[in-house]
């Protein structure tokens, strides 16, 4: 946004279409706007690997999946967490994470796990959430994007960035 000076006086994001749309679309539902071919690594990755999946693939989350096994039987992948370019860039930038330095190799620290450093407590939605509603849970945990999941099994993903599709879909 610009005055009438030219100068920038503001920026207006993805969050805060989220935020205006909050309990206004009522007639779509996650399942129409989500992305079901989800990028996910395993708890096993490393923090630098989790960094060339987001930068190849253009994204700001990664869904952490994991089996859950009750049976002998193989199962499907169960969310364990959700790791953003935030949290990587949190750690990278606190002093712990340079206490694991053993040598003078930043190598140490690429070497960390993302499960120390994932959110393990996911927010999570259904396919036949309400946009508006989705919108709603986004503005209150002050998140850009959430898995879509079934049984703990995880569907797809929705972000900010889905939800400004949904809205340039929309007929006036």
């Amino acid at each position: 946004m610009v005055d009438a000076d030219h100068k920038i006086v503001g920026i207006v994001s993805e969050r805060d279409f989220v935020i205006l749309l909050s309990g206004v679309l009522t007639d779509e539902v996650v399942e129409d706007y989500m992305t079901k071919n989800v990028i996910a690594t395993t708890p096993g990755t490393r923090i630098e690997g989790a960094s060339k999946i987001m930068v190849r693939n253009k994204l700001r989350r990664i869904p952490v999946v994991g089996e859950e096994r009750k049976t002998s039987h193989p199962e499907k992948d169960k969310i364990m967490g959700i790791v953003t370019a935030t949290d990587i860039l949190e750690f990278l930038g606190k002093n712990s994470a340079f206490e694991r330095m053993i040598s003078n190799d930043a190598e140490d620290v690429l070497n960390t796990t993302i499960t120390e450093i994932m959110e393990k407590n996911v927010v999570a939605t259904t396919a036949n959430t309400r946009l508006g509603d989705l919108c709603t849970s986004m503005e209150q945990e002050n998140i850009g994007g959430l898995p879509v999941v079934y049984n703990g099994e995880l569907e797809g993903i929705i972000t900010e960035r889905d939800i400004l599709k949904a809205v340039s879909k929309l007929k006036p």
